[in-house]
């Protein structure tokens, strides 16, 4: 039979990823692992709270290492001159530069406004919780561990700065 799609892997911005990265260097600070409450970093803040503001911020680009592109060349004339049967065009092959900014550029306000999304939607999680409120349908596990179909060491969405995937969430997922 078919199987199901995949939810789309929903990316930060920039200014986000970088709050998220600091973090997860300050929950590892406190004695947390990366592992740690990898769902709530993940599929909730990273994926929910923080993903929700992408618009408002610029996303991390990626430029085209020349190292890169001459290994591509060098890759490109050795299969042509080997004669190597290809399906489709070796053009689809050269890499292209991912638009977007340094986040060495990234203004310390934007980081920090993103820090605060984080932090008040923690805040209001937990006075709802306490006041008994809570919705009843978070995203979060009672014990609010890994999810087993999420990898938090997996190379999209990796906050910590280890892995980078393809929409440049700076790669930087919890």
């Amino acid at each position: 039979g078919l199987q199901p799609a995949l939810a789309a892997n929903e990316s930060i911005g920039a200014a986000s990823t970088l709050a998220l990265r600091r973090m997860n260097e300050l929950l590892e600070q406190d004695g947390l692992s990366r592992h740690d409450g990898a769902h709530l970093r993940k599929s909730v803040l990273a994926k929910k709270v923080l993903a929700a503001r992408k618009k408002q911020e610029p996303v991390i680009g990626l430029p085209v290492a020349p190292w890169v592109q001459d290994q591509t060349r060098r890759t490109r004339r050795a299969l042509t001159r080997l004669g190597v049967p290809v399906v489709g065009d070796l053009d689809e092959l050269t890499p292209i530069d991912v638009p977007g900014v340094d986040p060495a550029t990234v203004d310390g306000q934007e980081v920090a406004e993103a820090a605060l999304a984080a932090l008040s939607w923690a805040l209001a999680e937990r006075i709802r919780e306490e006041a008994g409120t809570a919705p009843t349908d978070t995203g979060v596990s009672e014990d609010a561990g890994s999810d087993p179909g999420d990898d938090p060491g997996g190379d999209d969405d990796d906050p910590d700065g280890e892995h980078d995937d393809g929409e440049h969430d700076d790669g930087r997922g919890a």
